[in-house]
């Protein structure tokens, strides 16, 4: 490709024209130019979000589209269902069976803690989408009790006199900041007990409760209380039945050692010392409800007369935070030395060097994260719990204590949004216990100042998206859990290492070099590593640049789509023959290698070319730099996939599938398309949507069978609704034909696909609860089964979200790997799939010799009828053989032009028994 210069942007193209014959110089079958390029290259820093994002977009991908709900109806139908497929035994003739592959070490969001009162060695917990775990040394590792049940949502827990343990159900009722169903949250399926601390079983009284936000006991009389979106009730036969107390959303339940209790119904705080009369329940007057979002509790364990409270709401503050969005900071921190009957403020409201419920500079989401808890031997120390963790104390007020930053190892580190804090007092010296979106915390120095994470074996982590690499490798994208790399390196463990901070989401490996990793953070934050996923670095050019909605972010998308396609010639060369490559052949090979990058940006999609080459430097500008271009205007993504070819995208989004066409064929570079925005018209796009009868629905996944690229299948979302997988058989056309191929499945959102590369009956499912598969998927009413299956048979695939399906090969002949991100449960993957048997390429075989793009640049693509071994040969107009490159051809030979001055060649291909 020529050097040309970028300050005076000249345009100094070359063009080279090629003639395909079909013997030496005798026929001319095709005509191509080529011609050069430029690039850019400058980074940007990435701003920080709130738990709004990850709410919104639940709601977007799970809730009726026409109610904008999860209705408690649809997900008991949906549970219905299963049972039935269950009960009817399907049985899949080819198993998949999972295995947990990390992270190990990484807590994700947890609300509950329940400190064995007989053995304060032993803790229960549960995740917000994952399962109850038992730890039997305080916290120093975790293993799980419910694999196989079918009970995500666990939010409250507490124990009984026997030592029975009971939990309760439903993130619903913390995630809308108004009480209601109106948000992306999980709905509850009751309150779950064991009586030996290993099984649970349902309550069947509580299958209506809703979300289940509060389980705790009375502190002299056997009786368990619990707060729930159908109000305050009790239960004094140990969870058998229950009595309602009062109506309203009930948050928080709080017992002085007396029987006195605060209760939180909706935003008022209400005192009884009869707690199980309805009648006898006060609002507190002194602690106004109006413009609360929500209310916490405590009293004090060495004085039953001393209560604290803490409210978040509106907050005005000037530079705190923006008004709009200053919905639920701190507005009052009250105390009250009479068991509540009397209430003065201590603190008044948020302030610029007191705000633990609020992002400086950004969002306030107190509905959302919210503890308080009095120090168990000082009635005057209150510990505050937010996105910050402060404390309030008598003498000195409030302060912050802990802080949000660090590495694993300092003592002042704890994980942003804390929503529970407990004590063991069993010991001279109180040990407290912090839950977080982290996973637990724990501090045992006298002065409860240091904390230290407890997760190994709380695999509770939410995973957005994922990649793996050939080599083993895994990069996946968590909630509030940073993107981490499970190298696998640290056998038996399976550790995860922070690669990028903040919310990570979509990842991708290159299958030609997997030392290649493309991840990100929140609005569209990419990254790259060239070292196997460390070292991760921005590739912005200037061009991409002018489309970032501030120097601080790139965009204002939540999960932002990204998609990387490379020469698929080259990419079974080196999967077959890496190591028989010299360093020379394998140099040539990444001169030649073409890779797209496509990521999604407020305005559309844009195109990185040359993903895999050096990052544009505008001080040392090179022909093989990558360049940013806009290929595409639709808008809130789902998902894309890329051809096969390179030469198609088909797009996602709400209610419709679009193809664009014509990548193989538009030159890229900034002489042919000078503006950040503009999009080639060489480009065409194509709403292949109109026989997909989804309404307004979202598209969560798209799967191009890597094998046959008509035949498309397409995932939606959204509850209350009758199909969630359709397929295409004539994807290429102007109007495709679509149709359902629900069969059996449950009618439950389903959120990935992937077409099993070794056979294209194979459709393994990412679902709302869990995996699912058939092995007949070419038929038009395929057999759904669950795929739970464990390595173990004692540890099960979870029935909990699946966002992400991640097929991959070493080989072309090995057969896949896949692997599995989960939203509450960490990454699995199955090897079932995988052979030692070489079998033949299974690459598409091609039907004509033509040349593409046409003009050229640095490269030209040749279909061939030919496969096997041949010779690539391209001659001047003298005759005069000027290229020649040899190779295994699977239908589609790449050979690189660069070297060539501008003018016309001739091309001649020589397989065993065939010349073309």
């Amino acid at each position: 490709m020529l050097h040309l210069s970028y300050k005076k942007s000249l345009n100094m193209n070359k063009n080279i024209t090629l003639l395909l014959i079909g013997s030496l110089l005798l026929a001319a079958l095709g005509f191509m130019t080529l011609s050069g390029s430029n690039n850019h290259y400058s980074p940007r820093v990435q701003a920080a979000t709130t738990a709004d994002g990850q709410f919104e977009y639940l709601k977007m991908i799970r809730s009726n589209v026409e109610t904008g709900i999860v209705s408690p109806e649809d997900i008991a139908k949906v549970r219905s269902q299963i049972a039935f497929e269950r009960s009817a035994r399907n049985k899949a003739e080819w198993p998949l069976e999972w295995e947990f592959s990390g992270p190990d070490n990484a807590g994700g969001r947890t609300r509950c803690l329940v400190i064995d009162k007989n053995d304060p060695n032993i803790l229960y917990t549960g995740g917000v989408s994952g399962m109850v775990f038992k730890s039997s040394n305080k916290g120093g590792s975790w293993r799980a009790l419910t694999m196989g049940d079918d009970n995500f949502g666990i939010v409250s827990m507490a124990q009984l006199d026997d030592g029975s343990i009971l939990y309760g159900t439903g993130e619903d009722g913390f995630v809308g900041g108004n009480g209601t169903e109106d948000n992306g949250g999980f709905d509850g399926t009751g309150i779950y007990k064991s009586t030996d601390g290993e099984t649970f079983s349902l309550l069947p009284t509580t299958t209506n409760f809703g979300y289940v936000s509060m389980l705790t006991k009375h502190p002299t009389q056997n009786l368990i209380f619990a707060g729930a979106a159908s109000g305050l009730k009790y239960s004094d036969d140990g969870g058998t039945t229950w009595k309602n107390i009062r109506g309203g959303n009930c948050r928080d339940i709080q017992f002085n050692s007396e029987g006195t209790v605060l209760v939180t119904l909706n935003t008022t705080i209400y005192r009884s010392t009869t707690p199980t009369d309805g009648n006898s329940y006060s609002a507190i007057t002194d602690i106004p409800s109006a413009g609360n979002t929500r209310v916490g509790v405590a009293w004090s364990m060495t004085d039953p007369n001393y209560c604290y409270a803490v409210t978040v709401g509106n907050v005005s503050a000037a530079g705190l935070v923006p008004a709009a969005s200053a919905g639920s900071g701190l507005t009052g921190f009250y105390k009250s030395t009479d068991k509540g009957l009397s209430w003065t403020k201590e603190v008044n409201r948020s302030s610029r060097f007191f705000a633990p419920f609020s992002n400086i500079g950004l969002n306030t989401q107190g509905y959302y994260d919210l503890a308080i808890a009095v120090h168990p031997t000082d009635k005057d120390r209150v510990f505050i719990g937010g996105i910050e963790f402060a404390e309030w104390t008598d003498a000195e007020g409030p302060e912050i204590v802990g802080s949000k930053f660090g590495g694993p190892t300092s003592p002042f580190r704890i994980h942003s949004d804390k929503h529970l804090i407990k004590f063991d007092t069993s010991g001279s010296i109180p040990i407290m216990y912090v839950c977080t979106d982290g996973g637990i915390y724990r501090s045992t120095n006298e002065e409860l100042n240091n904390y230290k994470e407890i997760n190994v074996g709380l695999t509770t982590t939410q995973f957005y998206g994922l990649a793996a690499s050939r080599t083993g490798r895994i990069v996946g994208g968590t909630q509030d859990q940073r993107t981490m790399l499970i190298s696998k390196e640290s056998f038996p463990r399976k550790i995860g290492v922070e690669v990028i901070g903040g919310d990570g989401f979509q990842a991708e490996f290159s299958e030609y070099d997997p030392n290649i990793v493309f991840a990100e953070s929140y609005n569209s934050l990419m990254q790259r590593s060239t070292v196997g996923g460390t070292e991760m670095a921005p590739i912005w050019d200037n061009r991409i640049e002018q489309a970032f909605v501030s120097a601080t972010q790139p965009s204002s998308i939540f999960n932002a789509r990204m998609e990387l396609w490379e020469d698929p010639v080259l990419v079974a060369r080196i999967k077959d023959s890496a190591d028989f490559f010299s360093d020379e052949e394998r140099l040539k090979m990444d001169s030649m290698m073409e890779s797209r990058f496509f990521l999604c940006m407020n305005d559309g999609i844009y195109m990185c070319n040359n993903a895999l080459k050096t990052a544009f430097n505008e001080d040392d500008p090179s022909d093989d730099d990558t360049r940013w271009f806009r290929v595409s205007n639709v808008t809130s993504v789902g998902d894309m996939h890329a051809s096969k070819d390179g030469n198609s995208l088909f797009i996602g989004r709400r209610g419709r599938v679009y193809r664009v066409d014509g990548f193989n064929s538009v030159q890229f570079d900034t002489v042919n398309i000078p503006g950040y925005n503009d999009i080639d018209p060489g480009l065409t796009t194509t709403d292949i949507s109109a026989s997909l009868s989804i309404g307004s629905r979202f598209v969560t996944g798209i799967e191009v069978d890597p094998n046959d690229p008509n035949r498309v299948v397409v995932t939606v979302g959204n509850y209350g609704y009758s199909s969630y997988v359709y397929i295409t058989n004539n994807a290429m056309d102007a109007n495709p034909t679509w149709t359902s191929i629900q069969g059996n499945l449950p009618q439950f959102p389903v959120y990935h696909a992937v077409i099993n590369v070794d056979d294209p009956d194979m459709i393994i499912l990412g679902t709302e609860f869990g995996m699912w598969v058939t092995q007949n998927g070419t038929n038009s009413t395929p057999t759904w089964v669950e795929s739970l299956t464990g390595v173990d048979p004692n540890i099960p695939f979870p029935k909990v979200p699946v966002f992400t399906v991640y097929q991959v090969e070493d080989r072309p002949w090995s057969g896949p790997k896949i692997y599995a991100g989960t939203y509450g449960m960490g990454i699995w993957e199955t090897g079932s799939l995988l052979s030692n048997v070489k079998r033949p390429s299974k690459s598409a075989s091609r039907t004509l010799l033509n040349a593409y793009p046409n003009p050229a640049n640095n490269f030209v693509n040749l279909n061939t009828e030919i496969k096997g071994t041949y010779t690539a040969t391209i001659y001047n107009l003298n005759g005069q053989a000027v290229i020649s490159s040899s190779g295994v051809s699977n239908g589609l030979i790449k050979l690189s032009t660069s070297q060539l001055l501008s003018g016309n060649y001739f091309v001649e291909v020589i397989g065993d028994n065939q010349k073309a």
